[in-house]
């Protein structure tokens, strides 16, 4: 398989708690932006941090182009797959240009620097993530909105085939939610392979490709937003709180919601 990442017979365990994570086979391919999705502590995270090469200790086999991600250097696989964790600090003494710049540092090997052409293509990522505007500022005077904002600049001027975002629309308010996961879209639309691991099922099922559900550390179903999207899945994940209705505005659509205990007074 050399389409993107492939995984296979993988088993993953803390070893100072109970969390077990299995997957048997998967598939995720560049051009497609994908969403892991799941209650808390199903194995998002942890998945993501495999993808990533941020946890090694693991067996089974995770490769990407072909290529067993563990022989992969961390400089040569940091040129193929950003990673953007949940919780992330870059310094909060850093201005949010250089924030961004620490992006270019896997393809800054000391011998051909332009630096002209670095901050262009710094500039781009701030502007394509929406955070040219502030782009002089101190990390440490952003809203949780705007950091978020700028960490995924970082991501995108890391100029990789494949981003990896943990909870990317997490702090923003709603359209903030929904200009994140649109720009991951046309992100993946210019050649880009994208995975997302959300909460935001509503989104997700909007925007994705391909969809991965999770539920104590094991795939629960796997496909398209049509074929994961249904009460039968999400109600063995979530438990039997869900409810799905048709979105009256987009044919083929399906909104979730939870169960509001005593009803809508």
């Amino acid at each position: 398989m050399n389409k993107g990442f492939f995984i296979k017979n993988l088993e993953f365990d803390y070893k100072d708690h109970d969390f077990f994570l299995e997957v048997k086979e998967l598939l995720l391919e560049k051009n497609k932006f994908v969403s892991v999705i799941g209650p808390n502590g199903s194995g998002k995270s942890t998945f993501l941090k495999l993808l990533s090469c941020h946890e090694k200790n693991f067996s089974g086999d995770i490769s990407i182009y072909g290529k067993n991600v563990k022989k992969i250097s961390s400089r040569d696989f940091a040129r193929l797959c950003a990673l953007l964790p949940q919780e992330c600090d870059k310094g909060e003494n850093y201005r949010v240009f250089d924030i961004v710049m620490m992006g270019r540092y896997p393809h800054l090997d000391g011998k051909n620097y332009n630096f002209k052409n670095e901050k262009n293509i710094v500039f781009n990522a701030m502007k394509e993530a929406g955070a040219q505007s502030f782009q002089s500022r101190y990390f440490s005077s952003l809203s949780g909105g705007e950091k978020k904002r700028v960490l995924i600049a970082s991501v995108i001027a890391q100029d990789t085939d494949f981003l990896l975002l943990d909870e990317p629309s997490s702090s923003l308010d709603i359209s903030g939610q929904a200009e994140i996961f649109s720009l991951l879209r046309d992100i993946k639309n210019n050649g880009k392979g994208v995975v997302v691991a959300t909460h935001n099922i509503n989104l997700a099922s909007f925007f994705s490709d391909y969809i991965v559900l999770f539920k104590k550390g094991k795939i629960l179903k796997q496909g398209t937003p049509f074929e994961v999207i249904n009460e039968k899945y999400l109600k063995k994940a979530y438990g039997e709180n869900i409810s799905i209705i048709k979105n009256p505005e987009l044919e083929n659509m399906k909104i979730v919601l939870p169960g509001i205990r005593g009803g809508i007074n």
